[in-house]
C-alpha cells in the first residue's frame, strides 16, 4: 500500500467526524508515532534486521533487531511496514486524530485486536522455523 492509500484509509476510519491535519508534517508525526506504537505491540517481519547501524526501535527475536520503518517522502511511496499491519497503523492514526474519547478508545481497541492477531501468526511462524532448525537462517534475510 502507498502512503496516499493509508491517508484515505484513515479518513474512512474517521467517518467524516474528523479530518486528517492539512499539515504534512503533522500527518508524518502521526504515522511515526503509529509505527512506534506498532513496535510495542507486535513484531513486523519486514522490520527485522541484524544490521546494528539501522535506526533500532527494540530487540527482536533471536539475534535480530526491529528497525524504525522509513517514513514516506511523497504520497506514492510504498509504506515500509508489513502490509497486513497497515489497517492497524491506520486505526492508531485515527485514534490520535479523533477527539471524542469513545471514538479514540474504539480505534485503539480495533488496532490492538489487529496487532494481537498478527503477532499470533508471527509467533506461529517463528516457532515453526525454530522447530525446523531454520530460525536463524530464515531471520538472516533482513541483512
Amino acid at each position: 500500500m502507498v502512503y496516499k492509500e493509508l491517508l484515505d484509509l484513515v479518513e474512512v476510519y474517521l467517518g467524516g467526524d474528523y479530518v486528517l491535519p492539512d499539515d504534512e508534517g503533522k500527518r508524518l508525526v502521526a504515522l511515526k508515532s503509529a509505527y512506534y506504537y506498532a513496535a510495542d505491540q507486535c513484531t513486523a517481519l519486514k522490520l527485522l534486521t541484524v544490521d546494528k547501524d539501522e535506526s533500532i526501535m527494540r530487540m527482536g527475536p533471536g539475534d535480530t533487531f526491529v528497525r524504525m520503518p522509513r517514513l514516506p517522502r511523497d504520497l506514492t511511496d510504498k509504506l515500509d511496514i508489513d502490509s497486513e499491519l497497515v489497517p492497524a497503523i491506520g486505526r492508531i492514526m485515527a485514534h490520535y486524530i479523533a477527539k471524542d474519547i469513545s471514538m479514540k478508545n474504539y480505534h485503539e481497541a480495533k488496532a490492538l485486536e489487529l496487532f494481537r492477531r498478527y503477532e499470533a501468526k508471527v509467533q506461529e511462524y517463528l516457532n515453526e522455523m525454530d522447530a525446523r532448525g531454520k530460525y536463524d537462517e530464515e531471520l538472516q534475510y533482513a541483512k
